[in-house]
């Protein structure tokens, strides 16, 4: 999730339902690590589609499309004229992992690779032959948020969490300087992007 401008973070004030009033905030660093899947920012609408109709099974097609529609409009920040940095390091088991299928991980490892080709996006894979990689299971983003501050974004299945108590949001901000130096510089990580791009064809 990103967040709108204007907003006044005070600590410990942020509640999940200021998500929405928080959203598409002005541009500063966004740091993104989707444990095991790609992170929302980052996926197709067929990669998006799948992980919600699996993930949710109970609800109507049409409640899952308003999600498929929330997710897909939050993305649109990273094409607006002064888009955030947005730093990313994903699992090495997630260029693996067939979601939707061959043809739809196939798209959505393509579109990593456009994204990875931005000025404003870096890009880092941890290989998946990595004996000790840093926790990689719990995903979280934050968001350095101009003049505010840093802000904690943890998500579950049914609720996300926001955070600017500045003990929590640092320990994350340690554990994904631990995930990046796992991770392969960008250039590498691309080429491991497309070798698994070519491997799902």
């Amino acid at each position: 999730m990103l967040f709108r401008p204007g907003a006044a973070l005070g600590h410990g004030d942020l509640q999940p339902s200021d998500l929405e009033d928080l959203e598409f905030q002005v541009p500063g660093e966004c740091v993104d690590q989707g444990g095991e899947l790609v992170g929302g920012q980052l996926q197709t609408e067929a990669y998006a589609r799948c992980l919600l109709t699996m993930g949710l099974p109970r609800e109507s097609p049409a409640k899952i499309n308003d999600l498929l529609q929330a997710r897909m409009d939050r993305k649109t920040i990273l094409k607006s004229e002064r888009p955030p940095f947005l730093l990313v390091v994903l699992d090495g088991s997630v260029l693996s992992r067939p979601v939707g299928g061959r043809r739809v991980i196939h798209e959505q490892l393509g579109h990593l690779l456009d994204l990875g080709e931005r000025p404003n996006v870096s890009l880092q894979a941890i290989p998946f032959e990595t004996e000790r990689p840093p926790g990689l299971f719990h995903a979280f983003s934050l968001f350095m948020v101009t003049n505010q501050g840093t802000v904690l974004y943890t998500e579950t299945r049914h609720s996300g969490t926001p955070t600017d108590d500045p003990g929590i949001a640092a320990d994350s901000a340690r554990h994904y300087g631990d995930l990046r130096g796992a991770a392969l510089p960008q250039e590498a990580s691309l080429q491991l992007i497309a070798q698994a791009q070519q491997e799902s064809s």
